[in-house]
């Protein structure tokens, strides 16, 4: 896969399901390591470690200590997941060390107004936490991760969401083109201050 996606900061990848958002997010992962939380839990996450509530805090902590590619899988139901994902960001935040954290499925873990891991985006940088986030419902993304993402990766969406894009002075125009006609698997970025890239496609 040939691509460069600057993720030094908090990166958003959107998409509707079967996209190839999910795809994207594991092969990122496999480059930098950290922890990928696979609410899906579909088993397409290569890791070292699989992890669950069900490990105590001092497992937690070593495996990201021994920087292994950690797969946590949060649990099945909606309500005790977003507690448990409390409990691990006051982890990742105690823990202080440079890792990225990659979050699909975000629109579960809260709504626009406040979401579980808005801590990792307004305090994690200074941790060396690098946030990704997925969603399939870009509108129904955290504010305060939005606001605070830096590059964003577009595969197809289910309808282009004009709102979103205005919101946050995206290019809508431009981005909608460069999608235009494209199959599944394909996406482009879109970086501040760097602008839109050419369309790439996810290799299977």
């Amino acid at each position: 896969m040939t691509f460069e996606i600057d993720m030094t900061g908090i990166t958003g990848y959107i998409g509707k399901t079967r996209s190839g958002k999910t795809i994207l997010m594991a092969e990122c992962f496999k480059k930098t390591g950290g922890l990928f939380i696979d609410y899906e839990d579909k088993g397409n996450v290569e890791a070292a470690v699989t992890l669950t509530m069900k490990n105590t805090r001092a497992q937690i902590e070593q495996a990201l200590r021994d920087h292994h590619k950690i797969r946590y899988v949060p649990n099945a139901e909606p309500e005790i997941a977003k507690k448990e994902a409390k409990v691990l960001v006051r982890i990742l935040l105690d823990v202080n060390l440079d890792l990225h954290v990659y979050v699909d499925e975000l629109q579960n873990y809260g709504g626009a107004r406040t979401n579980v891991f808005d801590p990792l985006a307004t305090q994690g940088l200074k941790s060396g936490i690098h946030l990704d986030w997925g969603t399939q419902r870009p509108a129904k993304a955290s504010k305060t991760i939005a606001s605070q993402t830096t590059t964003l990766v577009f595969f197809e969406m289910s309808s282009f969401e004009k709102k979103y894009f205005k919101e946050y002075d995206l290019p809508y125009e431009e981005i909608k083109s460069e999608m235009q006609g494209l199959d599944k698997y394909y996406f482009v970025t879109y970086t501040s201050g760097v602008g839109v890239s050419r369309p790439y496609k996810v290799a299977l």
